[in-house]
């Protein structure tokens, strides 16, 4: 119960601009800690695996890392905050991983997951349809997060998730299908974003997702099933972008209309598509010869297809050294921008400049990093540019810039960790949960890969998606027998009563952001 309320807290603070000011994420904080240090002081931790422990124990080493550097940081009330967001991830990552009993549970919770963020699509659809000019700037779609590459965050996290869903022979033909429908749903919206950085992400999470398996072949055809039905609707999907065309033009009411209209339809053909899909797959018996026949020409074409399209995307850019140098020219100069009639191909920004500086940062203090929360004040001295911003926009430059090699040592640790758990447990996982618990873990890291290349890390109500769908593939590694009455642990002082003294600290420190902030905001008004 306190991870399912949890998690509905959370999906509905993605409609406060992802929770992105201190008194929405804040008081999730408060709540996640309190949870917590409740479920710790009256049952104990109790973590199975090392390897998960192990996970835990490096994500809140980070936290009292980031802490220690308000000792040295140029602000020390920057540093406070940006720890305050870590314990955030922290409080919500344990909250689940410690409340779900078993593989079951955790098994429900990420369906339970993937339906709230499907219902987020579907009402941001229909909000396209009543004001679409209110989600949209600049030609693309900004809401519900009110950032375009948040946005796309928020809505590309469902993705793999509904694509593993409905590649699964055992579920009904009408839930595969719906699930189908959410991941093109879920792509298209990601698509009327623009954003770069989600489709960085979605390539890296869909290498972990048909790594992992099962039912790899299915997975990678409906992944492509879907990219191809964006690529064939994208001429009207692209026509407010288009229209805005950098600021010479105006998205008006007529072209967003035009890309919304599509993305129904493209919805409802997806629904219909999986539907026929599902039924010819249901009705091959798994062992029989037509089966079979099948499995090895869906290979055979799925490689023959990756090798035609590697091939025409040859033949479109030429010398493949000569394009990627130009590339990385385009990259480096901080004056150019996102041209052409779609930003996914382009690679012009400041973000040369931006990891620049990260960089030099971490070269003068590469053990502590200049303290979380101060990377913005060698920023605006050394900056080439006129743009605005206390962040570096990319997750390892920032843990590298700020927190130096032991800040990122220690959210690779957790990676890493969770990593090894999984490989450790997955022989003795039925199919189910090894689908499931695949399917989650690639979403989580596919947000990590974009926060990566992007300033998701610091939208609480966003990148808390991936400490979501990590906790629940990792309690999808837990026996399936219930835990709930088990006796208390030993050592009742290290696995009750000094994390929950943890816990009332942390509770403290965020409490005394979270007023800080209230009487800021008051005086402001006043």
């Amino acid at each position: 119960m306190p991870a399912t309320y949890l998690l509905l807290l959370l999906l509905l603070a993605t409609w406060w601009q992802g929770a992105f000011e201190l008194r929405h994420w804040g008081a999730l904080t408060l709540f996640s800690l309190a949870v917590l240090t409740t479920v710790v002081a009256i049952g104990g931790v109790r973590i199975a695996d090392r390897r998960v422990a192990v996970a835990v124990a490096a994500l809140w080493g980070l936290a009292a890392w980031g802490l220690l550097s308000a000792t040295w940081a140029t602000s020390a009330g920057g540093a406070v905050e940006d720890t305050g967001r870590v314990i955030f991830y922290a409080a919500i990552f344990t909250v689940i991983l410690t409340t779900l009993p078993n593989r079951r549970s955790a098994v429900a919770m990420g369906r339970y997951f993937l339906a709230g963020l499907g219902l987020i699509a579907i009402y941001t659809l229909i909000r396209l349809h009543m004001s679409g000019e209110d989600l949209f700037l600049a030609g693309r779609l900004d809401g519900p997060v009110n950032y375009r590459n948040g946005t796309a965050c928020l809505f590309g996290v469902a993705v793999l998730p509904a694509l593993s869903y409905a590649a699964a022979r055992g579920h009904n033909a009408i839930l595969r299908s719906a699930a189908f429908s959410i991941a093109v749903l879920g792509l298209g919206l990601a698509f009327l974003t623009q954003s770069r950085g989600v489709v960085f992400g979605l390539a890296i999470g869909l290498l972990v997702a048909l790594a992992c398996g099962p039912d790899r072949v299915r997975r990678a055809w409906l992944g492509l099933v879907a990219i191809a039905i964006i690529a064939a609707a994208s001429s009207p999907l692209l026509a407010p972008y288009r229209a805005f065309d950098g600021g010479a033009g105006t998205a008006s009411s007529a072209d967003i209309a035009t890309a919304v209209d599509t993305l129904t339809l493209i919805t409802f053909v997806a629904f219909g598509l999986m539907f026929l899909l599902a039924l010819f797959d249901g009705g091959l018996r798994p062992r029989s010869a037509g089966a079979g026949f099948v499995r090895g020409a869906a290979r055979v074409a799925l490689v023959g297809g990756v090798v035609i399209v590697v091939g025409l995307a040859l033949a479109r850019v030429g010398n493949p050294v000569s394009y990627a140098s130009g590339k990385i020219d385009e990259f480096r100069d901080v004056n150019s921008a996102a041209t052409g009639p779609t930003r996914l191909t382009s690679t012009g920004g400041q973000r040369y400049d931006i990891w620049r500086i990260a960089i030099d940062e971490f070269r003068a203090d590469p053990l502590r990093g200049v303290g979380l929360g101060s990377y913005g004040f060698d920023y605006y001295r050394e900056r080439a540019t006129d743009r605005n911003l206390s962040d570096p926009h990319g997750l390892p430059f920032k843990l590298l810039s700020e927190t130096g090699v032991i800040g990122l040592g220690l959210l690779l640790t957790f990676v890493v960790a969770l990593a090894a758990a999984g490989r450790r447990a997955w022989g003795r996982l039925p199919m189910e949960s090894r689908r499931e618990a695949g399917a989650m873990g690639a979403a989580g890291i596919s947000v990590l890969a974009q926060a990566s290349v992007d300033w998701i890390w610091i939208i609480p109500g966003v990148m808390a998606l991936a400490f979501v769908c990590l906790a629940i593939a990792a309690s999808m590694l837990k026996p399936d027998d219930s835990t709930a009455h088990l006796p208390r642990p030993d050592r009742p002082l290290l696995r009750r009563w000094l994390p929950a003294a943890v816990g009332g600290l942390a509770i403290i420190l965020v409490l005394s952001l979270y007023l800080s902030d209230l009487f800021v905001r008051k005086a402001r008004h006043q």
